[in-house]
């Protein structure tokens, strides 16, 4: 919303959704009461709630309902960084991107050219990872 008082409600309901679904891992990592309880809130509400959020309202700012905005900025992203875009170029591969990623990646992540010290670095805890099977090829003589 752009009204202010609805966009910090906005947010703080986003936080819970969000607090929902992590708590699969929250409930792991964190070992808090919260999260095991809201471990028992079914997904697919949370998902149903995700979806009927959608709107085709024209705001000033957008948010990304599952992933929270930076610490001191505005409930949201700015709604021209999502609707003008421009290709760029990944691994040989050209995908639609934000057309001007600088101002978006400086908002989100200040100097983001500059990664913090070893001791500052933050890492994100994850309920399940596979390595993929590795193959093996058999030699035959001949």
């Amino acid at each position: 919303p752009d009204f202010p008082p609805l966009r910090g409600l906005f947010a703080a309901y986003c936080f819970l959704l969000r607090k929902i679904l992590y708590s699969e891992v929250g409930k792991k990592s964190a070992g808090g009461f919260i999260y095991r309880v809201l471990n028992f809130i079914p997904k697919e509400w949370v998902f149903d709630r995700l979806e009927s959020l959608r709107s085709d309202k024209n705001t000033k700012y957008v948010r990304i309902l599952t992933f929270p905005t930076p610490k001191g900025r505005p409930f949201g992203y700015l709604r021209e960084w999502y609707s003008s875009l421009a290709d760029v170029e990944f691994e040989g591969k050209t995908f639609p991107g934000i057309a001007d990623r600088d101002a978006y990646l400086t908002y989100k992540f200040g100097d983001y050219m500059t990664p913090p010290p070893p001791g500052l670095r933050q890492w994100h805890a994850c309920s399940e990872f596979r390595l993929p099977e590795q193959r093996t090829e058999q030699k035959t003589e001949s």
